[in-house]
């Protein structure tokens, strides 16, 4: 793994995570857990966010993988994520995640429409 995310006995639920690359200290971004947007506790959302300059590199999606993983330990039965229509990198890295559209979205004139995205585990 390239990046280090902290070992599985140390990853909160629901919690966001500092991504590092394995060794360096510096910090890409981050990725975790938050709570459903909709109130539903059995189904975390999946949140990640990268400084452009670590963007195409396949942070979002390792890190992403290692979150899953981590959640499906916790035995929860799958997660959602949301992600503005507009954002075709981040919903290319939730696709390779295995998420997929639900096909419910929240219209937001000024910043975008919100797409629901969910993943079973």
């Amino acid at each position: 793994m390239e990046i280090w995310i902290l070992s599985d006995d140390q990853v909160p639920a629901p919690g966001l995570l500092v991504v590092q690359r394995r060794g360096s200290g510096t910090g890409l971004g981050y990725c975790g857990l938050i709570e459903n947007s909709t109130g539903n506790t059995e189904e975390p959302e999946l949140a990640f966010e990268f400084l452009q300059e670590f963007w195409n590199r396949g942070y979002a999606t390792e890190s992403g993988a290692a979150v899953i993983d981590r959640a499906r330990t916790l035995g929860y039965p799958g997660l959602a994520s949301t992600v503005r229509a507009w954002n075709t990198a981040s919903l290319r890295v939730l696709e390779k995640l295995g998420f997929v559209n639900t096909g419910v979205h929240e219209h937001d004139e000024m910043h975008g429409d919100s797409l629901l995205l969910r993943k079973s585990l």
